[in-house]
Parts: C-alpha cells; structure tokens; sequence
C-alpha cells in the first residue's frame, strides 16, 4: 500500500505524468489481449487516448506501435496461445 500511495502522490503533482502513465497502462493491457476481438478493443483505446493527450512524444510512439501493429497482434495472439488453459 505504500507504494501505491506514493504513486497517486506524484501523479497528482504532474498532469503530464498523469496521462503518460495511462498510455503507459494502455499499452500493458493492449499487449495482454488474448483475442482479435481484444486487440482491436484495446487498439482503439490506446489510439483514443494518445490522440486526447495532444503530446507530440505519444504521437510518435503511436506512429512506431502503427508501423508494429501487425506483429503486436501476432505476438499477443501467439503468447495467448501458449498460456495454460
């Protein structure tokens, strides 16, 4: 519990931490998706938040994961595959 404490202290002193921290989170869930169905879902969001976010650095991550999308879906898609049931 501390080091949740300590984590919301300093997202609430930083606005932009705040919202690189929730793409952050974005990307985590998208790269755990176990589905075409989920990745797209999870695509979308990551997508709906770097473009809210106006930060030209997220953008550009964005640019990278766009140019990667089809071997992050496989990736996920492959990994799915390979956890126990």
């Amino acid at each position: 519990m501390k080091q949740t404490g300590r984590l919301k202290e300093i997202l609430e002193s930083d606005t932009e931490l705040v919202v690189v921290y929730a793409i952050k989170e974005h990307v985590r869930d998208l790269l755990k998706t176990s589905t075409p169905e989920s990745f797209a879902a999870g695509w979308e969001k990551l997508s709906a938040s770097v473009k809210a976010s106006g930060m030209d650095e997220a953008k550009s991550l964005l640019r990278t994961f766009t140019s990667w999308k089809k071997e992050l879906e496989t990736y996920c898609l492959t990994l799915a595959d390979q956890r126990p049931q």
